[in-house]
């Protein structure tokens, strides 16, 4: 019946899913073997290879490994760091590239990934100073140029920029010095005025 067939086209379709997921386990734990004889360079090596296929997961499984024969070794630190923040995780990234910092404060490399992983964990006035130490450093490289104007905007955009004077609009009119005074209300010059013709009439009179 049409309710049988769709059954077993249902668990086919299950069956050939299952034989994918296998397959997919089986090639991923033969992409993260590791020779016997392979040095720390051989391995940081696989670990490249597996960011440029776009799998950093992978990649860290092999720096993992590379700081496991020496874990103060840079170019895994960076890189490592490099697929923390690749996965989103910025924390982890700053982490190793502070220690990378520490074993040579002036790997241009560790100053960027600190930088940029300050900046996605939203301290810019920090990364701001990070971007400025690598551009100072090397100013020809666009990276740090490029890191100090997302940083600047972000910084702008949080604090928020107060709207200057729109171009045409008309100027607000200028504060009165005194109250206004109501409509014949005599004025000090007028009192004065005043006087003075009083008295003179005064002195006219035999």
């Amino acid at each position: 019946t049409d309710k049988d067939r769709a059954a077993a086209s249902s668990a086919g379709a299950f069956d050939i899913k299952q034989s994918l997921q296998i397959k997919q386990k089986q090639d991923r734990n033969e992409a993260l073997l590791i020779p016997d004889e392979a040095d720390i360079s051989s391995v940081i090596a696989l670990g490249l290879k597996e960011i440029k296929n776009a799998n950093p997961e992978n990649a860290i499984h092999f720096f993992c490994k590379a700081l496991e024969l020496n874990s103060t070794d840079i170019n895994a630190l960076i890189s490592r760091s490099k697929c923390y923040l690749l996965l989103g995780e910025a924390s982890k990234a700053l982490q190793d590239a502070e220690t990378a910092l520490g074993e040579d404060k002036n790997n241009i490399r560790a100053i960027y990934q600190k930088a940029e992983s300050l900046y996605y964990l939203g301290q810019f006035e920090q990364s701001l100073m990070f971007f400025h130490r690598g551009l100072r450093a090397r100013p020809e490289l666009a990276l740090f140029r490029l890191g100090v104007q997302k940083t600047q905007e972000a910084i702008e955009n949080t604090i928020g920029s107060k709207p200057g004077p729109v171009a045409g609009a008309p100027s607000a009119p200028a504060p009165k010095s005194g109250k206004s005074r109501k409509s014949g209300e005599e004025t000090p010059k007028s009192q004065a005025a005043g006087a003075t013709g009083a008295s003179a009439r005064i002195r006219q009179k035999p």
